[in-house]
């Protein structure tokens, strides 16, 4: 599978963990999907035909407004087909069944919940501003959904320990995703 990655720096981002920073990250400080367009068309006629989706990530997509949402959506529709699809990452406290059933819409095949720990002891220390039920409960709302769940995690955050990442490593095998993206930190 191909991936066209799209970076919205911190756009949505109600909180500011105390890992992240996202210009860095990304080398980009603002976000237009028009500036994508013509690379996009160049990405899907290249694969034409091949497993692939149009990522948007980085800042926290369904923390911005849902007509926003659907705008970017519509601007992608004419490279959606039955081998081209969106993704998008999120926090799991930012999504929702509406924004779920919005991307259905427009090909949303796989949402990636950037949890980065199981621990509660973990997430407060950085500053996440949820916990591991909250956590959970979006991996299993994504999954209810037939989309395809990726987490992401960050071992060593402040709270670390090995029981913390025993508990993420039990928690993430239970919910069972389609991967997960392992962020250094």
């Amino acid at each position: 599978m191909f991936v066209y990655p799209i970076f919205l720096p911190l756009e949505g981002c109600p909180f500011r963990c105390i890992y992240c920073d996202q210009y860095a990250i990304t080398g980009e400080d603002n976000y237009t999907l028009d500036s994508h367009i013509e690379d996009i068309a160049r990405f899907c006629s290249y694969h034409k035909g091949e497993d692939k989706e149009i990522a948007f990530f980085g800042g926290t997509f369904t923390s911005l407004p849902i007509k926003w949402q659907e705008e970017q959506f519509k601007k992608l529709l004419p490279f959606l087909d039955e081998t081209t699809f969106i993704r998008y990452s999120t926090r799991p406290d930012c999504i929702t069944q509406a924004d779920i059933d919005l991307g259905k819409r427009y090909n949303l095949r796989t949402i990636e919940l950037g949890i980065q720990d199981f621990s509660d002891e973990v997430l407060k220390k950085s500053c996440r501003g949820y916990g591991q039920e909250i956590a959970v409960d979006g991996c299993n709302l994504v999954k209810r959904n037939g989309i395809n769940l990726g987490i992401q995690l960050m071992p060593g955050l402040p709270g670390y320990s090995v029981e913390s990442a025993k508990e993420t490593v039990k928690t993430t095998l239970d919910i069972a995703p389609k991967y997960v993206r392992i962020y250094p930190t």
